[in-house]
């Protein structure tokens, strides 16, 4: 009988046992660190306003954008870090001469984001301050328009669906206060934008 469990068959056994383990170390580090983290990627539709100083109608947009948050989880409940976004804007009503069409793209290169999970809830906040606004038309003159210095806010809420997908609502506002004319600064008077978005956000969260 001693002979037998010191045989090289049950030796075999022990260094299999040993490589299932090592083999699963690095998977539960790696679980680990998610856990301690609340990631989600994004896609947003719905509704988008603008005016500007002498706008005698306001256009009717649509936006379309995606992004994603990564964030360090505080307890079971907080978390805070970053998100980015990219969203299309394209105009669907006449345009007017004083007006103009105001289809185009913003980046929202980073922004610090703070929320939390209230029950099947979550709930976060991002607060805007890069990037731009880029009209997708040129100028009479032929100049690209941008919109700079944002200074706002987004509020997002989600509930789970199935799985890790959510679906939930979202509303956003933002004052742009500067303006470029193909990247340079422009000194007409009046030049700030405002923009609000809301509209309905399609997640998946980890």
């Amino acid at each position: 009988m001693l002979l037998l469990l010191g045989s090289p068959a049950f030796a075999d056994l022990d260094l299999a046992d040993d490589a299932a383990e090592d083999s699963a170390a690095p998977t539960e580090k790696g679980r680990g660190l998610l856990d301690k983290m609340h990631v989600d990627l994004a896609l947003a539709a719905g509704y988008f306003g603008t005016a500007a100083t002498g706008d005698s109608k306001t256009p009717f947009l649509l936006q379309l954008g995606f992004g994603a948050t990564g964030a360090w989880k505080f307890g079971s409940r907080w978390f805070a870090g970053l998100s980015s976004d990219f969203r299309f804007v394209n105009q669907y009503s006449s345009v007017v001469s004083d007006v103009g069409n105001r289809r185009g793209t913003r980046w929202n290169i980073l922004a610090p984001t703070f929320g939390g999970r209230f029950g099947n809830v979550i709930a976060k906040l991002d607060l805007q301050f890069l990037g731009a606004y880029s009209l997708g038309n040129k100028t009479l003159g032929g100049q690209d328009v941008s919109y700079t210095n944002p200074l706002g806010f987004r509020l997002t809420g989600m509930l789970p669906v199935k799985n890790r997908f959510h679906l939930g609502l979202q509303f956003e506002y933002l004052n742009f206060s500067g303006q470029t004319l193909d990247g340079e600064e422009s000194d007409l008077e009046n030049q700030s934008l405002s923009t609000w978005h809301g509209g309905i956000v399609v997640g998946m969260v980890f």
